[in-house]
């Protein structure tokens, strides 16, 4: 630290750099600035010679005792290609319309906080004659089809979402018919080799939720 303070002191004046609506202007100081600058750097040069082998001394101690840091072991796993869990990732809200009027999938209760939205042709961009309907997948009525697809594309792993508006139609009430689809969507992910990875909330919530504030009442 103190040669860099040695040096600071013999750099050359600073000239002054302005940005002037897109064109870089260089402004070379003054004489009487030159001056003051080369002034004040004597005296500052002058200061530090005397009190370097004070601030030398200090160098040398502060530096022995730094602690070098031990090397931080790699924890990642090695890259193994192809990866070991491989798949898709979706929402049973987007892909089949959990929660609305329109799901194409079994018969469920329930309506999530995203069926009124829908109900409105401002909130969502399509072509005349679009329905909800032919837009939605049916995958959990016999998902054989689904996982074949899957199989064919060589997938190991499958995230999906859980649909909270047909599990919890209503506050404090489970529909076990809901939850039974789901086993049997997830124990024939397991049966085809599959890993099932389940995501708890992808940002759906049951209407009755909303409307109360998305807290319970």
């Amino acid at each position: 630290m103190t040669f860099l303070r040695l040096e600071k002191c013999l750099l050359p004046p600073p000239e002054i750099v302005r940005w002037n609506g897109g064109e870089v202007l260089v402004e070379s100081i003054s004489t009487q600035q030159k001056i003051v600058h080369y002034v004040k750097n004597f005296f500052t040069f002058a200061g530090l010679l005397l009190v370097s082998p004070l601030t030398l001394a200090y160098d040398q101690f502060t530096e022995t005792r730094k602690v070098i840091p031990a090397k931080i072991p790699d924890i990642a796993p090695p890259t193994v290609w192809p990866p070991e869990q491989r798949g898709f990732a979706t929402s049973l809200f987007q892909t089949s319309g959990l929660g609305t009027k329109w799901a194409a999938a079994p018969e469920m209760k329930g309506r999530c906080d995203w069926d009124k939205w829908m109900d409105i042709p401002s909130h969502v961009l399509h072509e005349e004659g679009f329905e909800y309907k032919n837009f939605f997948t049916d995958i959990l009525s016999d998902p054989t089809a689904y996982i074949q697809m899957l199989k064919s594309h060589n997938v190991t792993a499958h995230r999906f979402s859980l649909e909270w508006s047909v599990i919890a139609p209503k506050k404090g009430e489970i529909d076990h018919h809901s939850v039974a689809v789901y086993r049997n969507f997830i124990q024939k992910l397991i049966s085809a080799g599959i890993t099932p990875s389940v995501t708890l909330s992808h940002f759906v919530v049951p209407e009755w939720f909303y409307e109360a504030g998305n807290r319970t009442p």
